[in-house]
């Protein structure tokens, strides 16, 4: 059976740092742009995020006439506090606490495959293989993902391994 972690098929075990600055590049690329791809529900989200912090409160909530929120606070938390309650507003410091968390995930997915098979070549392949799901699932919504859960959630399963 193959087995693409055998050293003999890691002619280029040195080009996994390579290939993991590539990814936190095309992750981090263009990241304030409002052309990267997007489903188009960003924006109401951005909104609610906005006008809860003019309000000064973290909650409740809130939202323009007509718009219901179907996200759990941390996500507009995370949106208040990035951008100072609204002082530095724009779409990378909105969205850039999501990407954080990604790489945050990342880094726990390679430590626990690179500790539980003694090899850092697979710990490259898991993390790898994660921010190529992650980006994937997204679907473009760089702001609207659950990568806060899924860190903690996840932080907790590494902590038990």
């Amino acid at each position: 059976m193959f087995n693409f972690l055998d050293d003999e098929n890691l002619r280029i075990r040195y080009w996994w740092p390579a290939l993991i600055l590539l990814a936190v590049f095309a992750y981090l690329f263009s990241l304030g742009s409002l052309h990267i791809p997007n489903i188009g529900d960003e924006s109401p989200y951005f909104q609610i995020t906005r006008l809860t912090a003019e309000s000064g409160h973290w909650l409740p909530l809130k939202a323009a006439e007509g718009l219901d929120n179907t996200k759990p606070p941390m996500l507009f938390w995370q949106g208040i506090i990035s951008t100072g309650w609204g002082k530095n507003w724009g779409t990378l410091q909105l969205r850039l606490p999501i990407v954080f968390y990604t790489f945050l995930t990342a880094f726990l997915v390679f430590s626990l495959a690179k500790h539980s098979s003694g090899r850092v070549e697979a710990g490259y392949v898991a993390a790898l293989c994660f921010l190529g799901f992650s980006s994937t699932f997204q679907h473009g919504r760089p702001f609207l993902t659950n990568m806060p859960e899924t860190f903690f959630m996840f932080l907790v399963f590494y902590l038990l391994l």
